[in-house]
């Protein structure tokens, strides 16, 4: 195989629990949907760029949601395998599973650190935010989705720095709030 500076050009392409598809396909879906329905009415005055507050999240439904899906992650990831008995089928479930949940724990605590540190540099108001937490988190199990197998723990906590360090600086580059 060739190599340019260690690295090889042609690699063989992993994605353990079809997590390319499954969230290429939401992702269209969900731009469709948006594009379709357009903005909330109310969220946007015309011409202004910066959304209007709409409280009313429910915080406690929202962690019950985040909660729910985490077992959701953990059946899609583990349960990909499609076998826990022979080989070393039990080592690959066993590490899809702790990886799903470290790539859970390092994106939440990403996101809200980011969160903060964001906050401190423009000279807003600095806050712990579960939702952001939430946020995440989902983020941090989306990215292990596909090599969750394969993934060494290490290479877990630093494949969701980088997955949040893009969200949040994206996000502030746009001023998305």
């Amino acid at each position: 195989i060739p190599k340019i500076l260690g690295f090889e050009l042609f690699r063989k392409f992993v994605d353990f629990a079809g997590s390319c598809i499954v969230h290429c396909t939401g992702g269209i879906a969900a731009f469709m949907g948006a594009l379709v329905i357009g903005p909330r009415i109310g969220r946007f005055e015309d011409g202004a760029h910066d959304p209007n507050p709409q409280p009313g999240h429910s915080t406690p439904f929202a962690a019950l949601g985040a909660f729910i899906l985490f077992l959701g992650f953990l059946a899609f990831n583990g349960g990909s395998e499609l076998a826990i008995v022979g080989e070393d089928h039990a080592v690959v479930v066993a590490t899809a599973f702790v990886n799903t949940i470290i790539g859970g724990a390092s994106g939440s605590i990403t996101a809200v650190v980011l969160n903060y540190a964001i906050a401190w540099w423009r000279g807003e108001q600095k806050y712990w935010s579960l939702l952001q937490m939430i946020n995440g988190g989902l983020a941090g199990m989306v990215a292990m989705c596909a090599g969750c197998n394969v993934f060494h723990q290490g290479n877990t906590w630093s494949n969701d720095l980088l997955v949040n360090l893009t969200i949040s600086i994206s996000l502030s580059a746009l001023k998305i709030k």
